[in-house]
This record gives structure tokens, sequence and C-alpha cells, in this order.
């Protein structure tokens, strides 16, 4: 017996093939083969031309640098602070 399996790719389907083949002979020299094969089927989806602006020069951060200092109270820096 032999079992094969075959993919299938194209623009718009993906399939998988799964087939089982096997072969015997009786005692009397009649032979027989029998084949079990199933294909699953999806479609692809394709996506052209997806286009991401540069949105980094629209995002403000505002990070007031006070790290390296200790028992500091900032009131409202971040109004007035842009990084």
């Amino acid at each position: 017996s032999s079992t094969s399996t075959t993919v299938t790719l194209s623009t718009t389907t993906a399939s998988i093939t799964t087939t089982f083949t096997s072969s015997s002979t009786s005692s009397t020299g009649t032979s027989s083969t029998t084949t079990i094969s199933e294909t699953t089927t999806s479609d692809v989806v394709v996506v052209d031309d997806v286009a991401v602006d540069d949105v980094e020069e629209d995002v403000n951060v505002v990070v007031p640098d006070a790290a390296a200092v200790d028992n500091v109270t900032v009131v409202d820096i971040g109004e007035d602070v842009e990084v």
C-alpha cells in the first residue's frame, strides 16, 4: 500500500489531496486495487496594494525627562514638554 499527498496552489484556491492506494492478490491469482482519495480545498485571500502612510509624523510622545532626579514634584509638565 502507499499514501501520497499533493498540494496544489493557485491565485484563488489552495488544495491538499491525500490518496491511499492498496493492492492485493488473492490465493487464486485475482488482483484488486483499492484507492481512497480525499481533497480539502480552501479559498486564498489575496490583498494587493496595501499602503500604510507614515503615521509617525502625527504621533507626539510626551516624556518628562525627570528619571535622574529624586524627590521632585512636577505639576502639569506634560502639557509643556514635547519630545
